[in-house]
C-alpha cells in the first residue's frame, strides 16, 4: 500500500504517528528485553513490570496508528 503512494503516505499524519510510535516502541523494548533476560530473581521488580506495560501500550499504539493511516 505504501509503495504505490509513497509521497502521499509520507505526508499523512497517521503514517508519521505510526513511525514515531514504532521508533519509541523499539527504543523501549530492546533495553527492557535485555534487563528481563538478566533478571534471575523469582519476581521481576516493579519498574520492569511498569516498563513492560508501557512497552505493550506502545506496540498497541503502533497498530492503532497503522489503522489511522487510511482515515486521516
Amino acid at each position: 500500500m505504501v509503495s504505490e503512494e509513497a509521497l502521499k503516505r509520507y505526508y499523512s499524519q497517521g503514517f508519521r504517528a505510526k513511525m514515531l510510535a514504532l521508533g519509541l516502541a523499539i527504543v523501549v523494548f530492546m533495553p527492557l528485553q535485555a534487563m528481563l533476560a538478566k533478571n534471575t530473581g523469582e519476581r521481576a521488580p516493579w519498574w520492569l513490570k511498569a516498563g513492560s506495560a508501557i512497552s505493550l501500550l506502545l506496540w498497541l499504539s503502533v497498530g492503532l496508528a497503522g489503522r489511522a493511516i487510511g482515515f486521516l
